[in-house]
């Protein structure tokens, strides 16, 4: 699976990240279908910029999401989540003291346990997880416990840990020194450390969707599948894990009928609060452009796009232990 997440290759730059900004260029993994234009959704903040095939993204630190250091100390956080490699455990402690840090299955059972000597600051501990599936990590500490959930999509087998991964001396005395100093210039996203950032790409009459938290510069593939229904209307698509999904509801309608019409046994599509029967006035309303259409179960085997197919429980199954679930 293509990472969308990437890790970063030094460790101590995640929690040092107070100032730092991430440049994300594009690139098509295929030749046939090159990048039109791009746009990047801040999904907390709702900003969005919107980028030709050959610019890259700015990201550049919120000031605001870090807006001094009393706010640090009582919060932590896992990044990236999901992990599919190691991850980055962060916390800070506001006076010297023993910290106990637990790693747990979803089952309950203890999978490693650390005991650490901590200075005031911030901290830093990477985690290996063995096997794909859901995780709980508890922080014991005089500051007051903190857990946390953390997913990891890795396919690679290996045995758990928790290890020192080094910390930074925060400055109490002048919290306004942890601040970002940027400037605000064209082609720029704010972002704060855990946003997710949507990209949405376009390709001619494809769309591909895909979300990311930064975490470093990086370049980004950016792969365009074809799904378009049988009046030839295309459908934006997201990738998640291995697998292709559609991003928009199918909204193909040769016929419409009232819902008080209905079959066992043949094709019956419908337009939801649509009485009528005429498929131009059912392509006018709101909810049909909102919603797309309602298929009772004969017309589904039917009306997929082309190379598309109702996902099997197994596909559904997939997609939910990708999301966390066992």
């Amino acid at each position: 699976m293509k990472n969308i997440i990437i890790l970063f290759v030094l460790v101590s730059v995640i929690c040092n990240s107070y100032a730092q900004d991430f440049t994300i260029s594009f690139q098509s993994k295929e030749s046939s279908n090159q990048i039109d234009s791009i746009s990047a959704t801040n999904l907390r903040s709702n900003e969005i910029v919107k980028l030709l095939s050959d610019e890259s993204l700015l990201l550049v630190k919120d000031p605001t999401g870090i807006s001094s250091l009393s706010d640090k100390l009582e919060t932590g956080y896992i990044f990236p989540n999901p992990a599919d490699e190691n991850a980055i455990l962060c916390f800070s402690t506001s006076k010297s003291q023993d910290v106990v840090i637990r790693l747990n299955n979803a089952s309950g059972q203890l999978l490693n346990q650390r005991k650490q000597s901590l200075t005031q600051g911030t901290h830093r501990f990477q985690l290996k997880f063995p096997l794909t599936g859901l995780y709980f990590l508890s922080i014991l500490k005089n500051d007051g416990p903190e857990s946390f959930k953390v997913v990891y999509t890795g396919r690679k087998i290996q045995n758990s840990s928790i290890s020192y991964a080094g910390s930074e001396k925060l400055n109490l005395q002048k919290p306004d020194a942890n601040q970002l100093k940027s400037a605000k210039i064209n082609g720029t996203l704010q972002y704060r450390e855990r946003d997710i950032i949507l990209y949405t790409f376009f390709s001619g009459e494809n769309t591909t969707i895909v979300t990311a938290t930064p975490t470093s510069s990086k370049v980004m593939d950016v792969e365009f599948v074809s799904c378009k229904d049988q009046d030839n209307r295309n459908y934006k698509v997201v990738k998640i894990g291995d697998q292709w999904w559609m991003a928009e509801n199918l909204a193909w309608l040769p016929s419409v009928s009232p819902p008080s019409d209905g079959s066992d046994t043949s094709p019956s599509y419908y337009v939801y609060g649509f009485e009528g029967i005429d498929v131009a006035a059912a392509k006018l309303t709101a909810n049909y452009n909102t919603f797309g259409v309602l298929y009772n179960w004969p017309s589904t085997l039917t009306s997929c796009p082309s190379d598309w197919h109702l996902p099997s429980d197994a596909e559904w199954q997939q997609l939910e232990m990708f999301l966390g679930m066992t």
